[in-house]
């Protein structure tokens, strides 16, 4: 690839970032095919949470090793 193409190409490409990026619905401009809406991922919607509950009083230990005939459920 000779370096004339090369410089076509980044310029190509820089344009297309720029179109793509630019926020043209909040100026008016309605382009549809870059002018869908971001979607947040779970992460930076709230994510999720996970609570562990543990009932300590159906848990005996024998020194310091769960007991064998303890269920836990």
């Amino acid at each position: 690839m000779s370096l004339s193409q090369r410089a076509v190409l980044a310029i190509f490409l820089i344009i297309v970032a720029t179109l793509y990026v630019i926020p043209w619905d909040k100026m008016g401009i309605y382009i549809p095919a870059i002018s869908k809406p971001y979607t947040l991922g779970l992460d930076l919607q709230g994510g999720i949470e996970l609570d562990y509950k543990v009932d300590f009083d159906s848990v005996t230990t024998t020194s310091g090793a769960l007991d064998k005939n303890t269920i836990i459920e």
